[in-house]
């Protein structure tokens, strides 16, 4: 399951964001979004734990915290379309 972590300091790093969320369970993958242009971050991310109770336990405990003055907004984030499933207007 992924949650998506927005107001994160722009000082965080990938390995920042998994040991934080460690103690709820095995984080598969964290990642920071990263602008192109300035290299800085953009102050959200996403996290892929290998359990979803985990990872709603993590949604549960880190929801608000304050993480260098930024209180945490965590997310289910939503599933990706197939992209070869057939769109749902088409005919």
């Amino acid at each position: 399951m992924q949650i998506v972590i927005r107001n994160l300091p722009f000082s965080i790093t990938e390995h920042a964001l998994t040991a934080l969320f460690t103690p709820y369970g095995v984080v598969a993958r964290a990642g920071i979004c990263m602008d192109a242009r300035t290299g800085r971050s953009r102050g959200w991310g996403w996290v892929a734990m290998r359990n979803p109770w985990a990872a709603l336990d993590a949604l549960a405990g880190l929801q608000g915290i304050v993480l260098e003055g930024c209180p945490l907004l965590l997310s289910v984030a939503s599933p990706q379309p197939s992209l070869s499933a057939p769109h749902p207007l088409s005919r």
